[in-house]
């Protein structure tokens, strides 16, 4: 008669073996992936302190002062320019915007809104 506990035993052991190879191997990727987790961690941590050090920068910037003055002065050599060539005053706001150096910080609606205002009063004779 054969005896079937040495076949029943070895099949146990060697399962037992190769989960805990498995397992090894689990938990090493497990440890690596967590590595890289902190590693990554410690960028975006870093990128969130040059990314307010930035936002603070801009804040620090008269953006509202440079729209404003900028605007004046396209406006006004418009209105010179518009001493010289009344064509200009019947053009479309747009191409006269692209014409013009307006600041790119600027409001676009509100720039064809002040061209326009600004063709109308030349052509009233208020630009003066």
């Amino acid at each position: 008669m054969l005896d079937w506990n040495v076949f029943y035993s070895s099949i146990a052991q060697s399962t037992a073996a190769f989960v805990g190879l498995l397992g090894a191997f689990i938990i090493t990727k497990i440890i690596n992936n967590e590595q890289q987790f902190n590693e990554h961690k410690i960028l975006i941590e870093d990128y969130i302190v040059a990314g307010n050090y930035l936002k603070q920068k801009l804040n620090d910037r008269y953006f509202k002062w440079y729209n404003k003055r900028t605007r004046e002065q396209e406006l006004e050599d418009l209105t010179d320019d518009a001493r010289k060539n009344e064509d200009i005053l019947y053009e479309p706001p747009e191409s006269l915007y692209k014409k013009y150096r307006f600041s790119e910080f600027d409001n676009k609606e509100e720039i064809l809104v002040a061209i326009k205002e600004q063709q109308g009063k030349i052509l009233r004779g208020e630009d003066e």
